[in-house]
């Protein structure tokens, strides 16, 4: 797998016409109708073409956006790699401190920027609690401005501070920051694992079963023997009262064990010379075949433990925001701050 294509996934951009496309294939049972007359040979086998362009996918937005960033903020930190690394007492006499400092020039937009991304990005609770409206657009897009927002502004955030915040509120505000972070990261993860449809909405127990047999008729007619799939047996052992360390322990342990089904499966395909000639189409439906799979094993496993996560994830965040409010009121109120040199 690609750079291009891990990150995106970790933005959960999905092909949602390439899964629409596989339900809708095996929605259709209906088989062809022989003829008699012999059948011209096609120029081009559609499904080839729509694989030709996916291999030639143009990177998202999404991903673009954080490159971009990353790049421009890997450019600051090697021209003033010589100024972060000096003590904080040494920095007034280097002649970047009047531009890098959390109230230099560069520094303080680089608050002010990454500030109002954090603003931004909580625009996401808003569009849940709007969920009725569908002209805003669709949850998975917003998920991705979110994650987006949550990865760039603390970034921003960060050289701001210049690796070593001045203050007792500033570094009280980059430690909440820091863990609201590392929150989002936990739930990113948890998320990536609750059964959703096209539209990012989550998905009830019968919606995941309806799906898995989707795939196992598409598979069937494709030629795959169901009786390899006997490898889908996960542990259905998913009490609700375990710990949530426990919880998440057994999904990365359930996520490798659907990693070794999936890799004997693709085995199989590929020394069955009938199905190896099929394997393109083959694949993408076993890897959500077995992925969905382990979904509906620890439906009720992950459920709770995204309902416990939101709870924690929110109170932090709150918490975090009145830190951030305290801390740009005492800069304004007492800081030295070139943007407000005329309004002081």
């Amino acid at each position: 797998m690609s750079p291009t294509e891990e990150f995106e996934d970790f933005l959960i951009i999905v092909d949602d016409e390439e899964e629409k496309e596989i339900l809708e294939q095996a929605s259709s049972t209906e088989a062809p109708i022989p003829s008699s007359e012999p059948e011209p040979e096609p120029t081009r086998d559609p499904p080839a073409a729509k694989r030709s362009q996916a291999s030639l996918k143009v990177p998202s937005i999404s991903f673009i956006t954080c490159s971009v960033t990353f790049i421009c903020l890997s450019g600051l930190l090697y021209s003033g790699a010589e100024y972060y690394l000096l003590g904080i007492k040494e920095r007034p006499f280097h002649y970047l401190h009047s531009v890098l400092r959390p109230s230099g020039k560069f520094g303080l937009l680089l608050g002010v920027a990454g500030t109002g991304l954090m603003v931004l990005n909580l625009s996401y609770l808003i569009r849940k609690r709007l969920a009725a409206i569908q002209w805003l657009g669709t949850f998975k897009t917003w998920m991705r401005f979110h994650v987006v927002t949550g990865l760039i502004g603390p970034a921003l955030i960060l050289f701001h501070t210049g690796f070593a915040p001045y203050s007792a509120m500033g570094m009280l505000a980059l430690s909440t920051m820091t863990i609201v972070v590392l929150a989002g990261i936990l739930g990113r993860y948890i998320y990536a694992h609750v059964p959703r449809s096209n539209e990012g909405q989550e998905l009830d127990r019968d919606e995941v079963r309806l799906r898995l047999r989707t795939y196992k008729q598409k598979l069937e007619k494709l030629g795959l023997n169901l009786d390899q799939l006997k490898y889908l047996n996960l542990n259905p052992n998913t009490s609700a009262t375990l710990n949530i360390f426990v919880k998440i322990g057994r999904i990365i342990t359930g996520d490798k064990q659907t990693r070794q089904q999936l890799k004997k499966l693709k085995n199989r395909v590929l020394l069955d010379p009938n199905l190896c000639s099929k394997s393109k189409q083959i694949f993408p439906l076993l890897k959500k075949l077995c992925q969905e799979h382990h979904w509906l094993t620890r439906y009720n496993e992950l459920r709770s433990l995204m309902s416990s996560w939101r709870f924690l994830h929110r109170w932090l965040a709150i918490v975090m925001i009145v830190v951030v409010i305290l801390h740009v009121v005492i800069a304004v109120a007492f800081g030295d701050l070139w943007m407000l040199k005329g309004v002081k």
